[in-house]
């Protein structure tokens, strides 16, 4: 969650083959908002769009999702997701709050709806805070229909993979 360990930490590399038949805890949102920025270059332009379907609704985390999972299950590495649950005090202290700018989003994409400013609303729409919580759901719901364990944790996701790797559920966080 943005705490800089790098200093703290010794990195070692490992063989993906060393991960198999293990159960690897995902801190999901994490995952998550990394695929949100997943573009693809239009042939011939400069310009980059989003991964969009045919009703230009974004799909980067699903795409990105599908992909990951064919990644760890390829390697029969067996991933849960965990899902942010309520946020502590503290973290909502520190941390942005997602709820908060979605409202904050919703109500600028109105407003320029009500202006007649559709390039602007369209934009907003595109925005990830407008799409934060329906990214969530929507994740939760691919994640459902492929059998792929995932858990809503009681606090942070964080703290979540942090438990099952504690508890000898995951070998690994």
């Amino acid at each position: 969650m943005g705490v800089k360990l790098k200093e703290l930490v010794i990195r070692r590399k490992i063989d993906y083959s060393s991960l198999k038949k293990k159960i690897i805890a995902v801190d999901a949102p994490n995952i998550i908002f990394s695929f949100i920025n997943y573009v693809y270059k239009n042939t011939g332009q400069s310009s980059q769009k989003l991964m969009t379907d045919r009703t230009q609704r974004v799909i980067s985390h699903l795409y990105g999702l599908l992909y990951r999972i064919n990644f760890f299950y390829s390697r029969s590495i067996l991933p849960v997701f965990c899902f942010d649950g309520r946020e502590s005090d503290l973290k909502r202290i520190v941390t942005k709050d997602y709820l908060k700018d979605f409202r904050f989003t919703k109500q600028m994409y109105e407003n320029a709806l009500k202006g007649g400013n559709t390039k602007l609303a369209r934009n907003i729409t595109l925005s990830k805070e407008f799409l934060w919580s329906n990214i969530i759901l929507e994740s939760k719901t691919l994640l459902n229909a492929l059998g792929v364990p995932c858990i809503s944790s009681p606090a942070s996701a964080e703290s979540q993979c942090a438990h099952l790797a504690k508890n000898r559920i995951a070998h690994y966080a």
